[in-house]
C-alpha cells in the first residue's frame, strides 16, 4: 500500500489551519488522529500528526495529548491529484491555556494547481 507525507495549509481572512500527517495511507475513508504537539514555542512547524489553527489576532492553537481531534480522508485520487476530507479538533494556545474547537471542518483540494 502507498503512503505519503501530507502537509496542508488553508488560509482565509487572516486565519489559517494547518495539518501535518506522516506515513499517511493513500486511499479512501482513512481516519487519522490529531494528537501530537510542537516541542518548541512559538512553533514554526508542528510535530507530525497534529493540527494547528491560527486566529486572525495571531493566537496559535494546536493539538496535544489531551486536546485532540481527527482528520478523515474521504477521497484521495492520486492519479488525478484530488483529495477531500473532513476534520475536527480541539486546540490549546500554550502560553495562556486558552482552548478553541473546530467541529465540522471540510476540505476539497486540487493538488495539480501550481
Amino acid at each position: 500500500s502507498d503512503k505519503c507525507l501530507l502537509l496542508t495549509f488553508f488560509s482565509k481572512n487572516g486565519k489559517s489551519i494547518t495539518f501535518y500527517l506522516d506515513d499517511l495511507q493513500i486511499g479512501n475513508n482513512i481516519t487519522r488522529p490529531l494528537n501530537k504537539y510542537t516541542a518548541s514555542w512559538p512553533a514554526r512547524e508542528c510535530a507530525l500528526d497534529c493540527g494547528r489553527y491560527v486566529s486572525a489576532d495571531g493566537k496559535d492553537y494546536q493539538t496535544i495529548e489531551n486536546h485532540i481531534g481527527q482528520i478523515k480522508l474521504l477521497w484521495f485520487d492520486y492519479q488525478r491529484g484530488y483529495v477531500a476530507g473532513t476534520f475536527r479538533f480541539k486546540g490549546v494556545h500554550p502560553p495562556t491555556g486558552e482552548t478553541m474547537e473546530i467541529t465540522e471542518g471540510r476540505f476539497d483540494i486540487n493538488l495539480n494547481i501550481y
